[in-house]
């Protein structure tokens, strides 16, 4: 039995003429929502493809999911006991041996935020709602019915909000160190050189397969340097106030509607 979702995050809008690919961030007229396109493509949209294949979808994310009525039914429906109630259900529908599938015919827009303090909002709710739903359903980590990808990807989503963040701040504080105590050098040059030019031939791969615009391109090294930084920061703060047990609520977005 198939659960046929696409892949949509905190609005969805459809266009009959097919324009737009199962994932897509509609509104780009900033840099900050052009960054978050980019980070949907290059970071979401091929990565549920392979989950898929590998049967391996952990997570039916935003309101453009598709569900059994049944499959509902059967687990008692969402928790409110968690800030990620669509991972919570999705591993609790693997558990029951329900399946996930990515269905790239169905076609989605999110509406992402536009203020920096909305995305500041809505990142530290996602990070803290992945650790509550980890915590509580820490089987997914050895098995989740059987199937072990499955549970690496419950792994790759600890790994993801904890160790990856970790690492990345700490590389980046050790080189600004490095390079104050001892000086910039060719080699500091190369190394930076080799991972922007990792994350461009990355975004060109993934643009091109979603048929997305090219020119987002040029935006790949801002996010190697400065965005994705700025989310791991976010990231490990919401981290640290999970561990301990500090208060949250679910909070808003400010939405200004869909606009390409």
């Amino acid at each position: 039995v198939e659960l046929l979702h696409g892949a949509a995050n905190e609005a969805m809008s459809r266009q009959a003429d097919g324009s737009w690919p199962p994932l897509t961030a509609a509104n780009r007229h900033s840099l900050l929502t052009q960054l978050q396109a980019l980070e949907y493509i290059t970071g979401l949209a091929l990565l549920k493809s392979a989950q898929s294949n590998a049967d391996a979808v952990l997570l039916v994310p935003g309101p453009l999911g598709v569900f059994r009525r049944s499959a509902i039914q059967s687990v008692g429906g969402f928790d409110s006991d968690t800030y990620a109630e669509d991972l919570d259900l999705t591993l609790k529908l693997l558990g029951r041996g329900w399946r996930v599938r990515y269905d790239r015919e169905v076609q989605g827009a999110t509406e992402p935020p536009v203020r920096l303090r909305d995305l500041v909002k809505q990142r530290y709710r996602w990070s803290r709602g992945v650790l509550q739903v980890l915590r509580k359903r820490n089987l997914a980590f050895r098995r989740v019915q059987g199937k072990p990808l499955r549970s690496l990807g419950a792994w790759f989503y600890a790994l993801e909000s904890l160790l990856l963040p970790l690492l990345n701040v700490a590389g980046q504080l050790a080189f600004i160190v490095t390079c104050l105590l001892i000086g910039p050098n060719d080699s500091f040059a190369l190394w930076w050189f080799q991972l922007i030019l990792l994350d461009v031939s990355v975004c060109l791969f993934c643009l091109q397969v979603e048929h997305e615009q090219p020119g987002l391109v040029l935006i790949a090294p801002i996010q190697r340097i400065c965005y994705t930084l700025f989310i791991d920061v976010i990231t490990l703060l919401s981290a640290i106030d999970e561990w301990r047990g500090a208060t949250m609520s679910w909070g808003t977005v400010q939405r200004t509607g869909i606009r390409r």
